[in-house]
C-alpha cells in the first residue's frame, strides 16, 4: 500500500495538467500513487493525458455531475493510507513535499489530517499562507484543499456531499471536526494555488453554501454566520480584484524560495468542534 494517492481531477485543461503531472512526477519521494480522473475532455488534455500515462495507475474519462462528483470518484479508486487533491493546474510547492509530509507523518500517531502551508499566486506575486488551527473552521477551512490531506479511510467512508457545488470540502471539514479530529500542522508550503478559480467567481453560490454551512452544520447563531460568510465573500472579491489587475505591475518576488528554505513548525492536537468556544 502506497503512502499517499494522488488524485488529479481534470476538464479541458492540457497546459494546467501539465504543470501538475511534472510537479508530482519530480517528487523525491516515490511512495505515491495517482488516479486521474477526465470528465470527458474534447480538446488536446487526452493527448497530454496520455504522455504520462506510465505513471498514472488508474484512469477514466467520463461526464460527471461537478468536481466533487469527480473526486468522490477518484476516492473510491485510490488505495494509499493518505489522500491529496491536485487538479489539473494545482502544483506542488517544491519536489521534496511529498518526503517532507510522510517524515512527519512517521514523527508522529497516525492522524486523521495533515494541513499544510499554501503559495497563493496572484498572477505572480506569490503569497504565503499558512495553515489556521482547526478552531479556524467557523471562519472557512484551515488550509486550501491543495494543501489538506486526509487519512483516506475517513473519505471512503463518507464521500463528498453532492448538495454543494463550490465548497463541498468545507462541508465535509466541518461535519469531520464535529466528531473530533486529530489533525497534524506543518508550517511550510505544500502546494502553490492560482487565484481566480470557480469559487472566487460565483459569489452568490459561495456565499450560500458559506451560510448554510456555518448556520446548519456548525450551529453558529444566524447573526454570526451570516456576517462571517459575507466578510469571506468580500475577502474573496479583493482576492479576484488583485489577482485581475496583477498584471499591470511588474516586480521581482522570490518569496517561494525564502519561505519553502526556511525551518518550518510542526504541531499535532485532537480538535472538537464546539459552537459555545
Amino acid at each position: 500500500m502506497k503512502q499517499f494517492s494522488v488524485v488529479t481531477v481534470i476538464l479541458n485543461d492540457a497546459c494546467g495538467f501539465n504543470k501538475t503531472a511534472r510537479s508530482l512526477i519530480d517528487q523525491t519521494s516515490c511512495d505515491w500513487e495517482w488516479v486521474v480522473i477526465d470528465g470527458a475532455s474534447d480538446d488536446k488534455t487526452l493527448r497530454q493525458i496520455d504522455e504520462f500515462s506510465k505513471k498514472i495507475d488508474y484512469f477514466v474519462s467520463e461526464r460527471d455531475n461537478g468536481i466533487y462528483h469527480a473526486m468522490n470518484k477518484g476516492i473510491n479508486a485510490c488505495n494509499g493510507k493518505y489522500i491529496i487533491f491536485l487538479n489539473a493546474g494545482d502544483i506542488l510547492a517544491d519536489s521534496r513535499c511529498l518526503e517532507i509530509i510522510d517524515g512527519c507523518i512517521q514523527a508522529e500517531e497516525p492522524v486523521d489530517v495533515i494541513l499544510g502551508g499554501t503559495l497563493q499566486n496572484f498572477d505572480g506575486m506569490m503569497l504565503y499562507r499558512s495553515p489556521k488551527n482547526m478552531s479556524w473552521i467557523r471562519k472557512g477551512l484551515p488550509a486550501f484543499h491543495q494543501s489538506t490531506i486526509y487519512r483516506l479511510e475517513l473519505l471512503k467512508k463518507r464521500n463528498y456531499n453532492l448538495n454543494y457545488k463550490l465548497l463541498a470540502d468545507y462541508e465535509y471539514l466541518a461535519h469531520l471536526c464535529l466528531s473530533g479530529v486529530s489533525a497534524l500542522y506543518i508550517d511550510r508550503p505544500i502546494s502553490i494555488f492560482s487565484v481566480g478559480g470557480a469559487s472566487y467567481k460565483q459569489f452568490f453560490l459561495k456565499f450560500h453554501e458559506l451560510f448554510d454551512i456555518k448556520k446548519n452544520v456548525l450551529k453558529l447563531p444566524f447573526i454570526t454566520a451570516y456576517f462571517s460568510s459575507l466578510f469571506r465573500i468580500v475577502n474573496s472579491l479583493i482576492a479576484f480584484a488583485v489577482n485581475k489587475y496583477m498584471k499591470y505591475f511588474k516586480f521581482e518576488n522570490d518569496i517561494d524560495n525564502k519561505v519553502i528554505e526556511k525551518d518550518f513548525l510542526i504541531k499535532k492536537e485532537f480538535y472538537s468542534y464546539n459552537k459555545e468556544d
